[in-house]
This record gives structure tokens, C-alpha cells and sequence, in this order.
């Protein structure tokens, strides 16, 4: 995923995403072409065995981000290892063009048994954040990168790293490791893999960015063929656009695709040009002494110590407890719950699943065991199970759902509240709206200390969405003086255990101000208004939920200034659709026939290119594809007989249509 060449503005923005959660891009990215060490003689022929790069994994977690096992840690960093060195189960599947230039990196990572201070470690260290809303300097948290890779992991959706260049990173650079994160309970080894290639030298095969399948670019590896790269979450062997007649390496771990599956020749001898340069950060890690010091070629002798931790999913009928077993010093072997009272009682998973059908206080065994040895604790829960409707509010099936806070709207309504902490929140504004002379607000408050402002909606019945998106129009200024806040979405799924109560969408401020930028700003036209909006396929598995559109205000130093925040025109159901061709090609695009049983054309007839998304009656992604002016063709026979949402985003704007497959 993204690499950096710089180091400007990264560490603070690091820390603001881990506090928030926020997914967004760190760093400038160089327009100079790749750095290319002029390898000395004998030195990518290095014989020997593999370079060992002493490796520490650092897992970030508070009260809302789950931790990752450290048998799942352990287990992937061995399948990296096996990617790097060509020997992943898949490596046949490669495409016929590429067999021939498989690469072996040389290269593998092992976890230290001695830290930075020479104690026993596991390799695996857990960093406790009691408050999920710390800011913090994640790279304050790693041992010297002079002697480790410091990997650092925490739920989220993208990962960094910095790719070395002459004069930096120097060794020991606190910003030197890769910052991994991810929303599953997976330690992704493809990914990993992905981010240790920029940590040794490589590029995207697309070029110096980070967006792909836009430009033809390079990475200056001959064996690599110049390419756009594929669309994220792609896997298209096929894939030929930039050369005719030569397929592009869309197997290739440096690329976007899903079918990521090996290095070149070429890559590897790039690696190994950095990796032996004694000029290089790289190279004090993997020397004799540095092997030595951090322990990667003894046999583990650490104690173990193990703990639990866990997250509860409450539910109407039934509460969904999630079990982590926890260690450090050493990986344990085999782990062991007993669950009095719970459904499995019994499991040997790490991460386990369980449901109760009653409250109470409930008693966890968990026993961890390691060379014959094997230890127990007990770990208590308080489980809560909520009665259907339990907070109060009416189910809402008919949807799209509207509100825009006019007719003498107060609040509670039978459909909103508010959660009143005994601070400053949402409340009736009666002087301005979007097209409209009401709206909703929070009055401007001078913070000492962090504040959260909560607007609860719901309950709602998502079932028969195809994909539910919900919108609302925001007005906010942003200046160098004023306050700060974000924006959140955060849902509650009251009758299941399928979701989390965490954000699901979070907006910073910077996204919702424009173009307003003043002391004392309150709106009074509409084009000081912003349209925020987010999809949540997922959303269609619950039958009742409730949704919390929260404003997030940090405190602030007394020389700056206070600031209200307004939204208006509320919105929760399908996306707006084009219910004709003649609509849809008003917007620039048309689909035709509809309904189809074999093929879908798909004309362009405003100019330019666009993203084409497919969603199938439950949400779950079909396919992505780039249309452009030109027809494409959309085949569509081995699709189940159905209603089908393709959605079209183009510089134009986004549209929707329903596609029925017969």
C-alpha cells in the first residue's frame, strides 16, 4: 500500500489516526526516480542462506481496537517468509509469462528473542492505550531500527512504510519500520509482504504513487512491465493496457491486485543490491552481531505470560462475547477456553466466539501451554443482554428515511434523541438551513477538556436495502484560531451479534468546512453548506439497529476560538437511482438491455472515465471495473437470477442504477 520518501508531518498524523481511527495517506511522494544502488561485485551473489532481518511486532489496542493473537502474528509472519522466498503453495498459479521470472527476495524475517534493553521477548509486544482517543507518536513505541524492524499493527485499512534512499532513512531513525494496519482479526501475510518490499527498496510496479490504475508509470525494474497497476481489490490476469500485446504483472506483491503471488529476478536482485550495501540502513541489521543481540538464532527460553482480554456485542436476544488469548515472552503451543454458560462452551481457538443468552457475571478459564507446560487463569465478564427495542425507540421499515428538522421539530423526537452528557449539544437552530429556515446545531462551547456531542437515530430495519447510504448536509469553518472537530458515524446493532458499535465513517473537519473559513461563522446560504455521504453494505444483514451521528471536540487552548457546527437534511436508504436509460444517460452513462440474462453494454457518453461497481441483493461486492467514453462490455450469465445495484462514479457525479439478471 502507500510507501513514503519523506518524513515531513508523518509522525503527527500517525498519531491522529491511530487516536481517531481515520484512514488517510502520510507523506509527500518523490518525483525523482528510484533510488538504484550500484550493487559491488559479489555482493547481490551472496550465497550463505537468506539475509535474517531481526523483526519486533508491536500491537496497538484500547478499549475499541481489537488486538491480533500472537499466533496469528507468528504464523504470518512464516507465510511472508514463504512469499519473499518463492515458496508460497500458490506460486504455480502464477501467470504462464511470469513463471519464468519468479524471484526468491533472499530474504526473511524472524522474530527476536532479546529486546532492545536485553530482556526475553517473544517478539510480539502489546501497547495498552486505556483511552481510545489518545494521541500518541506510534514510532515512540519501537526499539532501535538500527538492530529491528519495528512493525507496528492496529485496526485500520491502510499501511505505510518508508522505502530507503540515499542518506535516509539513517539507522536508528525512529521513523524507520512499517505502520500495518487492518480491519480483520488476520495478520495479512500478502500485505505484510507488500509493505517489507517497500522497506527493502521496491516500488509500486505502477511507478512513485500511491493511487493505481490511472497512469502508466514504472519502478525501474526491467523485469517488470510498465503498467497502471489494478484497480484495489482487483485480480485481472489479463490485464494489458499499457503495452499492447504485454500482459502486466498484476501477480506481482508490488501491485494492488489480490492475486498477489510473487517477486521478479529483477526485484529480487534490487533487494539484495540494498540489503548487502554496507552503505546502507539496511545492512547493520542482519550482521553477526546484530543476530547475536537480538537473539534470532537461539532457541527460545522466555517465560510465558498469558492473559485474556475482550469485547462484547450486545444483542436483543443473545450477547456476542469475543475472547482474545494474549501472551507475551513466548508464543504458546496450544491454547485452551472453558465458558460456563456460553455457546461453544468449550474451544482451542485464540480468538474465540461466544454467545450468551442471559445476563450475568460470567467466569472465563483460559490455559495456555508451552513445551509441556501449561497454565491457567480465570477472566470474568459482565454480559448484558438487551431486551428487543431496548433503547426506547420505534422500528422504522419505511425507508428512505428523511428529516430536515422543519414543522416545529424538537427534540426527542419518537425517531432521535439526544444523549445528554450535561454539556452543550444538539439542539433546534431556527435561523438558517439547507434551502430552509431550520436546521440542527451544536452552540459553539469553550473546551478544557475533550467533549462528545451524541444524536441518536433509529431503530431502523435495513433488510430489504440493496445498499444503504446514509447522507446529511454539514456547515462548519475552519481557520488557523478556531476549534477543531470530527464527525462520526457509529452504529449499534440491537438484535445481533454481527456488528460493532466502533465508527463506521469519520469525518474531519477539513472535509466539512468548505468554504468557510471565519470567526463567529453561523450559516446563511446554502453554498456554505457540504454534502457528506457513506454506503455500508454490510448493513443489509440487520433487522434492527440504531445509528449515532456523532460530534467529536477535543479541548483547546484558551487563545482559540469556539465554533458552532450545523447539519441538515438527513437521509438513510438506497442511493438515489435512475429509474430510465434516458435518466441515466442524462448523467453521461447508459446500461443496456435491462434486464439481461447474458450481456450488459455499458456506453459512456460524456467523455472522461469512471469506476463501475457492482452489488448483488445483499450488498456483497460482484465486481469494479473502469469504464470510459467508449462501449464496455459487462457479462453478466453466470450471475444469479436477480436485482443487481451498479453504481457509476465519474467527474460528473455518481449515479445508480437497479439491474435485473434473469
Amino acid at each position: 500500500m502507500p510507501f513514503l520518501t519523506s518524513p515531513s508531518g508523518c509522525i503527527a498524523l500517525f498519531s491522529m489516526l491511530l487516536a481517531t481511527g481515520v484512514s488517510a495517506q502520510c507523506g509527500t511522494v518523490s518525483n525523482a526516480a528510484p533510488y538504484v544502488f550500484d550493487a559491488p561485485e559479489g555482493i547481490v551473489e551472496r550465497g550463505g542462506g537468506p539475509v535474517i532481518i531481526p523483526t519486533l511486532v508491536h500491537v496497538h489496542y484500547n478499549p475499541t481496537l481489537f488486538p491480533i493473537t500472537p499466533d496469528r502474528i507468528a504464523d504470518a509472519i512464516d507465510r511472508c517468509n514463504t512469499y519473499m522466498r518463492a515458496q508460497n503453495e500458490d506460486i504455480g498459479e502464477v501467470h504462464p509469462d511470469f513463471q519464468g521470472l519468479i524471484g526468491d527476495l533472499g530474504v526473511e524475517l524472524r522474530l527476536a528473542t532479546i529486546d532492545a534493553n536485553g530482556q526475553c521477548t517473544s517478539g510480539i509486544v502489546y501497547h495498552w492505550h486505556a483511552d481510545p482517543y489518545e494521541q500518541y507518536d506510534v514510532w515512540s513505541y519501537g526499539q532501535n531500527t538500527a538492530s529491528y524492524l519495528n512493525i507496528h499493527v492496529s485496526p485500520g485499512i491502510n499501511s505505510w512504510t518508508i522505502v530507503p534512499s540515499p542518506g535516509f532513512p539513517v539507522s536508528g531513525d525512529p521513523g524507520d519500520g512499517i505502520f500495518y494496519t487492518t480491519y480483520d482479526a488476520q495478520f495479512r501475510p500478502e500485505l505484510l509482504a507488500h509493505e517489507v518490499g517497500h522497506w527493502l527498496g521496491l516500488y509500486h510496479t505502477f511507478g512513485q504513487t500511491n493511487t493505481s490504475a490511472v497512469e502508466c508509470g514504472d519502478d525501474w525494474i526491467a523485469d517488470t512491465p510498465i503498467t497502471k497497476g489494478s484497480a484495489v481489490g482487483s485480480c485481472d490476469q489479463s490485464l494489458s493496457e499499457c503495452t499492447p500485446g504485454v500482459i502486466e504483472n498484476v501477480d506481482n506483491h508490488m501491485d494492488y491486485s489480490l492475486c498477489g503471488k510473487m517477486f521478479t529476478q529483477g526485484q529480487a536482485a534490487h533487494v539484495g543490491s540494498i540489503a548487502m550495501n554496507p552503505e546502507t540502513a539496511r545492512y547493520p541489521l542482519h550482521q553477526p552481531a546484530n543476530l547475536d543481540a537480538t537473539g534470532v538464532l537461539l532457541t527460545p527460553t522466555c517465560a510465558m505470560e498469558h492473559w485474556a482480554w475482550h469485547r462484547s456485542f450486545p444483542g436483543c436476544d443473545s450477547t456476542r462475547v469475543e475472547y482474545y488469548a494474549l501472551a507475551s515472552g513466548r508464543v504458546p503451543d496450544s491454547v485452551r477456553w472453558v465458558f460456563p454458560g456460553g455457546s461453544p462452551m468449550s474451544t482451542t481457538e485464540t480468538l474465540a466466539q461466544i454467545h450468551y443468552t442471559s445476563s450475568g457475571l460470567y467466569t472465563a478459564q483460559l490455559t495456555s501451554c508451552i513445551d509441556g507446560s501449561c497454565t491457567t487463569i480465570d477472566y470474568p465478564v459482565q454480559v448484558d443482554v438487551n431486551q428487543a427495542g431496548a433503547n426506547g425507540l420505534p422500528l422504522i421499515t419505511a425507508l428512505p428515511f428523511r428529516e430536515d428538522f422543519e414543522d416545529g421539530f424538537t427534540l426527542p423526537q419518537p425517531h432521535m434523541h439526544v444523549l445528554d452528557d450535561g454539556t452543550p449539544t444538539w439542539q433546534p437552530y431556527g435561523q438558517n438551513g439547507f434551502a430552509s429556515g431550520n436546521s440542527l446545531y451544536v452552540p459553539a462551547e469553550a473546551l478544557t477538556e475533550n467533549d462528545t456531542c451524541d444524536l441518536v437515530i433509529g431503530n431502523f430495519d435495513f433488510s430489504q436495502l440493496t445498499l444503504p447510504t446514509f447522507s446529511v448536509k454539514v456547515a462548519a469553518t475552519q481557520y488557523n484560531m478556531g476549534s477543531w472537530h470530527t464527525l462520526e458515524l457509529r452504529f449499534r446493532e440491537l438484535c445481533s451479534t454481527t456488528f460493532s458499535t466502533g465508527a463506521w465513517a469519520i469525518w474531519q473537519l477539513n472535509e466539512m468546512n468548505v468554504p468557510n473559513s471565519g470567526s463567529g461563522f453561523a450559516p446563511t446560504a446554502d453554498d456554505q453548506w457540504v454534502t457528506l455521504s457513506a454506503e455500508f453494505p454490510v448493513w443489509t444483514q440487520s433487522t434492527r439497529a440504531e445509528l449515532v451521528l456523532r460530534l467529536r471536540r477535543p479541548s483547546m487552548p484558551a487563545s482559540f476560538t469556539p465554533e458552532g457546527f450545523w447539519i441538515d437534511d438527513v437521509r438513510l436508504g438506497d442511493p438515489e437511482i435512475a429509474t430510465s436509460v434516458s435518466a441515466m444517460e442524462s448523467n453521461g452513462f447508459s446500461i443496456a438491455p435491462n434486464p439481461a440474462d447474458n450481456m450488459v453494454i455499458v456506453r459512456g457518453t460524456a467523455g472522461g472515465t469512471a469506476t463501475l461497481h457492482a452489488y448483488d441483493a445483499t450488498g456483497r461486492s460482484m465486481l469494479q471495473m473502469r469504464i470510459t467514453d467508449t462501449t464496455e462490455h459487462l457479462d453478466v450469465s453466470t450471475w444469479p437470477s436477480g436485482i443487481y445495484l451498479l453504481r457509476i462514479t465519474s467527474a460528473i457525479g455518481e449515479q445508480c442504477v437497479r439491474l435485473v439478471v434473469e
